[in-house]
């Protein structure tokens, strides 16, 4: 049995697919998009339990710009060492039009991890994963 699992993140990937038979392969079916928006309803809001704490106060630079609600996040990046020339840093554009930094739980899942997954306790250490 194989599982399917659409992470809501926009980021580049390659998939290479082979088989040893002989006859010819399908192609999986086209999935749907998730959104940030889809996540995070399923997540809830941030209750500061089980790595759904928010974490600083997020703000918008040049060049800096977050996810947007309802479309794919952008790339979720490992660290905790400033922005870079491009994504937005682990950020979200709430619908009151704040920014926030996702939670980790929010990373874990726009990345794919299971529900079950268990992070280090220290923030700093759970990004890195």
């Amino acid at each position: 049995m194989r599982m399917i699992m659409v992470c809501p993140q926009d980021r580049r990937r390659c998939f290479l697919i082979a088989h040893e038979y002989r006859d010819k392969m399908a192609v999986p079916a086209t999935l749907p998009h998730r959104t940030v928006r889809d996540l995070l309803a399923e997540i809830g809001p941030p209750s500061g339990k089980g790595r759904h704490e928010e974490k600083g106060s997020a703000r918008v630079y040049k060049g800096h710009l977050p996810s947007m609600f309802d479309q794919p996040s952008k790339t979720i990046r490992a660290g905790a060492h400033g922005h870079g020339p491009v994504g937005g840093s682990n950020t979200v554009l709430l619908d009151t039009r704040d920014v926030r930094y996702f939670t980790v739980l929010e990373m874990a899942r726009l990345q794919g991890f299971p529900k079950d997954y268990i992070f280090d306790p220290v923030w700093r250490h759970a990004i890195k994963v």
